[in-house]
């Protein structure tokens, strides 16, 4: 009886399978169905398709599909899919939620005709809400400790302007 079924090349052990099914490239101990060791290398996996996008696909028991919930990557951007395209980070830094064009460093879309809402907190407080959408005013809504500045002539993507009103917290 074997422990476990190894593949040599130069005279050094390169892959093995455990007798518990697990595979190891480059590890004789592999810990997982999987496990890659890249030694002093960052970098121990290279996906690559040779269409517009390659993809990893997870998937566990409760999952509701096998290409439900992925990583991909389409030219130099990253796009996280569940169920749909959610979040995709473009080479340029700038994260998009739910939409296809970046507007600004963060662009956040919850679809046509529905309305999306930003928290920028601090964990403690929301700091500041923005809603918008739905053929509906949009709101700005404050945790009521700071004040308020609105600024004019910033332009997309920076901060800036002039201050043309300030609501205090008083």
């Amino acid at each position: 009886q074997f422990d476990a079924l190894q593949f040599w090349a130069n005279n050094a052990e390169r892959m093995r399978i455990s007798n518990g099914g697990n595979v190891g490239i480059n590890e004789t101990n592999p810990l997982q169905k999987l496990h890659v060791n890249s030694g002093s290398g960052n970098s121990p996996a290279i996906f690559e398709s040779t269409d517009l996008v390659s993809q990893i696909w997870l998937k566990d028991s409760s999952s509701s599909t096998t290409y439900q919930t992925g990583i991909a990557c389409s030219g130099d951007n990253l796009i996280f899919n569940n169920g749909g395209e959610r979040m995709r980070i473009l080479s340029s830094g700038n994260m998009l939620l739910g939409s296809a064009s970046a507007f600004s460093r963060l662009t956040v879309s919850n679809g046509v005709n529905t309305r999306s809402t930003i928290t920028i907190s601090d964990q403690n407080t929301a700091s500041l809400m923005l809603t918008a959408g739905a053929s509906q005013a949009s709101t700005i809504s404050v945790d009521g400790t700071h004040a308020l500045n609105f600024n004019f002539g910033a332009t997309v993507g920076t901060d800036g302007g002039s201050t043309r009103m300030t609501i205090l917290n008083n």
